[in-house]
């Protein structure tokens, strides 16, 4: 199961970088130029998310640890 949940991210994400340097080509683009964008995007979104991942759990720590009665924050 875990095994074809990455296969299919995989996948997702191959088609998606397909479908922008398409894009980029339309709008004449360099492939190099898109690639640098790409990796900078991905690179601030792992640090983004990180830091949105720590302000949730600290304003609603029920997220990782949830309270015996079962009530929490968020449904």
């Amino acid at each position: 199961m875990v095994a074809g949940t990455v296969a299919a991210g995989a996948a997702a994400q191959g088609t998606d970088m397909t479908g922008d340097l398409k894009t980029g080509y339309l709008l004449r683009a360099k492939p190099k130029n898109q690639f640098v964008a790409q990796l900078v995007g991905a690179t601030v979104a792992v640090f983004l998310t990180t830091g949105l991942f720590v302000l949730f759990t600290t304003a609603a720590p029920c997220i990782l640890y949830p309270p015996d009665t079962g009530e929490c924050t968020y449904g």
